[in-house]
């Protein structure tokens, strides 16, 4: 119905729309407090009676548990992992610590070989010296059985000879035998006969000469001497009254030459050269027993320059002379000498190209 001029009727009360708004706020706020409420209900009976709320909430220890489960299973992950990491870190150290052990085996298997590879070296070289000094010896039995067979063979020629100039002579003993192939030649008597005379063109005859097989080599001009003092001694040892004439070419440097007059048990003699690499300088006669330097007996310190020596060491019952390339260097009176073996000492490097020995 409409009013004229904006009257409101009569009967009108204004306050009824304020009363509804009003109740639902009381609604709304009477929700609140009740969901508060079951809220805090929940929370005491969480607290106080938690076993109320897993029988409520079945599925949610179970989601709780699926989760601690599933953490769990990772970190045991995590742990499997770290402990698969450190043993292959363990596994590479020993690997590594194998393939240093496998390397200083084959190290030491080198070693090794290289050592038996000297070993074998030695024991070659050791087993060639004693083949050649076997072969040597040999040689020297095989010379020796030759000479004798020779002189045998001379011996017996001999012997044929006279048989044969007796049966000529026999039935005319007053026949002259012209045919001087079958004469027996007449013996020249000399005052110095030549008992050796060695150049070595044809190497050391082991049946004149005592040596060591390591003091010489045998070269085209003579004996090189492959040690400090290279002995080389006569077999006899019956010389007395002699002369021992040696050539030889000392080394270029300082060094001592000995002729040598050496008695078994007995006073031996020697003749020192001192060389000073160009010339020698001094020449000295010792003797002694147990070495034959040990007495001084005579000196001369006249130099000679040369390349290239003739030492002359004569002995008789009553003299002793030294002469160096034809220079009379010592000259002293003797008693008798001892019989003894004749022979030189020269130092490494030297060369002897001749020794002879007559005696007087």
């Amino acid at each position: 119905m409409n009013h004229p001029d904006g009257e409101l009727p009569e009967n009108w009360q204004g306050k009824a729309k304020d009363d509804a708004a009003l109740g639902s706020i009381r609604r709304l706020w009477l929700a609140v407090a009740l969901l508060i409420l079951l809220l805090g209900i929940g929370v005491a009976v969480g607290i106080l009676r938690p076993d109320l709320l897993g029988a409520l909430f079945p599925n949610a220890g179970q989601t709780q548990t699926a989760e601690a489960l599933h953490i769990l299973q990772t970190q045991q992950a995590l742990q499997a992992t770290a402990q698969a990491n450190a043993q292959r870190g363990t596994q590479g150290a020993l690997d590594l610590q194998g393939t240093q052990s496998a390397l200083n085996a084959t190290q030491a298997a080198l070693n090794q070989a290289g050592t038996q590879s000297a070993i074998d070296a030695i024991a070659a070289r050791t087993a060639t010296v004693q083949a050649i000094r076997q072969q040597a010896t040999l040689d020297a039995l095989e010379l020796q059985g030759t000479q004798a067979a020779l002189n045998l063979a001379g011996t017996q020629a001999g012997l044929d000879v006279q048989s044969t100039l007796a049966e000529l002579q026999g039935s005319n003993p007053t026949q002259v035998i012209e045919d001087q192939a079958l004469a027996t030649p007449t013996p020249t008597m000399r005052a110095s006969a030549a008992s050796i005379d060695d150049d070595f063109s044809e190497g050391i005859s082991p049946g004149v000469w005592n040596f060591g097989i390591d003091d010489w080599t045998v070269q085209a001009a003579g004996l090189r001497a492959n040690a400090e003092n290279s002995r080389l001694l006569t077999q006899r040892t019956d010389f007395t009254d002699y002369t021992l004439e040696v050539w030889f070419t000392p080394p270029n440097r300082e060094s001592d030459i000995y002729l040598y007059h050496s008695v078994s048990g007995g006073t031996s003699w020697a003749v020192g050269l001192d060389y000073n690499g160009t010339a020698v300088n001094r020449v000295a006669l010792s003797s002694g027993v147990n070495t034959p330097l040990e007495t001084l007996r005579a000196t001369s310190a006249q130099v000679i320059d040369a390349e290239t020596f003739q030492v002359r060491l004569q002995i008789s019952a009553t003299q002793l002379t030294v002469t160096v390339n034809n220079q009379l260097l010592i000259d002293t009176p003797l008693t008798a000498v001892a019989p003894g073996a004749v022979g030189v000492v020269l130092p490494l490097g030297a060369t002897l190209e001749r020794v002879v020995i007559t005696t007087n």
